[in-house]
């Protein structure tokens, strides 16, 4: 699990201002020097009392000198052959599976510092009959709070059980969750800690059956009665960002004292690229995905009197897939004065367009009616011989994209009507009774003008 950023002190090293306000796009005219940038690759995974290597880059805008700094959330890790492009780490021995920030300071020549961690899992040397628990040693809660506390643990023979006991309190509102297979597994216990009129300590022990032997592991329960210190922290609701464009998490955060841990985590991989990130915000760029991905992000923070909050939300990152392009098809070419034209918006599914915007020219408002899908002209009469009435639609799809597509009708004057379009005959029409009679009309409409042709005749006789 790789955690994104951890310690107050680094975010007074890598904020961008303070609380809002203008972002950190540097115009052609801005000459402040920048921070350095970073990037660490290494092992994850390590044995106790292990050396690994662990692969820096650092770049500096400005090339400048650079004083390089590690340290680690473990006592006893030593760090030696320090680069600017390397570190090699030396791991001392631990009793349990542990888990250890290991955090790069890094500083120019004008006092510029950016701060990258990289989290190591520390695995113990260990007999092949020991079975091995990652569990906090410690919790402290207020009473009546609820509390979850999560193990991870594996074993040297197949597991068959895993349960909870609690010394000297029963947990009210309990539930819990077991998750493993034949050597190895989770489990977390969540449960109303008990009302109590002073402060006292309780030990949870989790309970590993396996096939061979019987395995415990303990933590303390520290239950408050009363406690002059608090921290809550609360996610938004689930979020949608569409591949390689920002997003933001702001989170509602309330605390009567200094925060002193920041860890925000993305899972599963890809991780998005990091724009800023603070006690209460999280902004990104997401990352590339196939198929449409939802991921977990949570904050933990940890106040200085070691009071710990955490919330988890979903961030979905929707596959940003090319639309096909817009196409506009009218019903006719040209009109004339009342006609009526319907254009079509094609070639899309209607339900990716998120906005859209028809461009109507100086046709006037009320002789159109839109809609996401086509648009309704009736043409008014216009003293003009032959006028082009251009017609453009704009849209902005669900996946951010934006279209624009424009189709053309001619419009052709009453006069230019009346010269253009003609119906002839080439002789006059004689009718005798009982005869079939057939008359040839011949009709001129060079720019098909013409919608229908009706044929109205009455007889005058000569004879009385």
């Amino acid at each position: 699990m790789r955690k994104l950023l951890i310690a107050s002190l680094i975010l007074t090293l890598t904020a961008c201002g303070g609380g809002g306000g203008a972002s950190g796009t540097v115009s052609p005219g801005d000459t402040k020097n920048q921070a350095p940038t970073i990037v660490i690759e290494g092992e994850t995974k390590v044995q106790a009392e292990s050396h690994f290597l662990l692969r820096t880059q650092l770049n500096d805008r400005e090339n400048d000198v650079l004083q390089v700094q590690w340290s680690s959330s473990l006592a006893g890790v030593v760090f030696s052959n320090v680069t600017n492009t390397q570190a090699e780490v030396s791991m001392p021995a631990v009793q349990t599976l542990t888990t250890v920030t290991l955090t790069l300071t890094v500083t120019d020549s004008a006092n510029n510092s950016t701060v990258k961690t990289h989290v190591v899992t520390v695995t113990p040397k260990a007999s092949s009959n020991v079975a091995l628990f990652d569990l906090a040693t410690a919790y402290s809660v207020k009473q009546n709070d609820v509390i979850k506390i999560p193990v991870k643990f594996d074993s040297p023979y197949p597991i068959t059980a895993v349960d909870w006991s609690f010394v000297g309190f029963t947990p009210r509102e309990l539930q819990k969750v077991n998750d493993f297979s034949d050597y190895s597994g989770t489990t977390s216990a969540e449960f109303r800690a008990p009302t109590l009129s002073q402060d006292a300590d309780f030990d949870v022990v989790v309970t590993l059956s396996t096939t061979q032997a019987l395995y415990e592991a303990k933590t303390k329960l520290t239950v408050k009665a009363e406690s002059i210190h608090s921290i809550t922290v609360d996610l938004p609701e689930p979020i949608e960002v569409i591949e390689a464009q920002e997003g933001e998490l702001v989170a509602n955060v309330v605390t009567d004292e200094e925060i002193e841990f920041i860890e925000w985590d993305w899972q599963p991989k890809p991780e998005p690229e990091v724009i800023s990130i603070g006690t209460k915000q999280f902004k990104f760029k997401a990352p590339d995905v196939e198929n449409d991905t939802t991921f977990d992000v949570s904050l933990k923070l940890t106040t200085k009197s070691g009071l710990q909050a955490s919330d988890t939300t979903k961030v979905t990152v929707k596959n940003a897939t090319a639309a096909s392009p817009i196409i506009l098809k009218a019903d006719r070419q040209t009109a004339a004065t009342g006609h009526k034209a319907v254009i079509s918006v094609t070639e899309i599914n209607l339900d990716e367009i998120a906005e859209f915007q028809w461009e109507i020219g100086n046709i006037g408002q009320q002789f159109v009616v839109s809609s996401k899908g086509k648009l309704d002209v009736t043409f008014p009469s216009v003293n003009a011989e032959a006028l082009p009435y251009l017609f453009t639609y704009k849209a902005k799809l669900k996946s951010g994209q934006t279209q624009t597509a424009q189709t053309t009708i001619t419009y052709y004057g009453d006069a230019a009507v009346a010269s253009q379009v003609a119906l002839t005959s080439s002789s006059t029409m004689h009718i005798y009774p009982q005869e079939q009679v057939e008359h040839v009309y011949t009709l001129s409409d060079p720019n098909h003008l013409v919608d229908s042709i009706t044929l109205e005749s009455s007889l005058e006789s000569k004879y009385i």
